[in-house]
């Protein structure tokens, strides 16, 4: 009987980490507007390419940082500078996935906010975002799995003097389901694992009892 229920808690555990380990991954994609971003100098302005990942991005444990936006400055004009003062707004979606980036279920959007002002020429950068409130978001899958999102940084573009800098915006991205401290996935509360095993554990629990009685 010892022998039985050891290999049922083992069964059970493997059930729970398989669920968890694969509910912490997800893929997604951004759209920034305006794209280009102007200025006030005719042909100045800012380049954005939008984030995506579809490899299961893993968000246990401690989390993990996405490039929702990459920026480049376009200044033409030697000598001058130009201001940048533009609201903006960067749509995240996101949805489930296994480690291989296989979708699970449907994806869901939200849309954060922000300002972004500063100065920009052939030769500097100076640029900063204000995030708007909510800067943090819940997506919530169902079934006790929710990704919390932070707009993290803001970080500048280098000038168009030949750097290869380019600017970005991030967030941070953590899974809330079954995964624990250190991102290793902690077995199912009982009521999931009755889920996962239905009436077959009574039932062989009944059949080791009858056999312990006609010996």
């Amino acid at each position: 009987m010892q022998k039985f229920m050891t290999t049922i808690a083992a069964g059970l555990g493997l059930v729970g980490s398989i669920a968890a380990s694969q509910a912490q991954y997800f893929n997604y994609s951004t759209v920034f507007t305006p794209d280009p971003i102007p200025s006030n100098v005719p042909g100045s302005m800012i380049q954005v390419n939008n984030g995506a990942f579809t490899g299961g991005a893993n968000a246990g444990g401690a989390g993990t940082d996405i490039i929702l936006s990459n920026f480049a400055i376009v200044s033409p004009l030697t000598g001058s500078t130009a201001s940048v003062n533009t609201p903006y707004q960067v749509a995240l979606t996101l949805i489930q996935s296994n480690a291989t980036g296989t979708p699970v279920g449907a994806p869901q959007t939200f849309s954060f906010a922000g300002n972004l002002t500063g100065t920009i020429s052939t030769d500097t950068s100076n640029l900063q975002s204000v995030f708007s409130q909510p800067s943090t978001h819940t997506f919530d899958f169902g079934g006790g799995s929710t990704y919390n999102v932070a707009l993290k940084n803001f970080v500048t573009p280098g000038p168009p003097d030949g750097s290869s800098l380019q600017g970005a915006l991030s967030a941070h991205v953590t899974y809330t389901g079954v995964v624990g401290p250190s991102g290793t996935p902690e077995t199912p509360e009982p009521g999931t694992m009755a889920l996962a095993f239905g009436a077959g554990v009574p039932a062989m629990l009944l059949a080791s009892r009858r056999r312990r009685r006609t010996r």
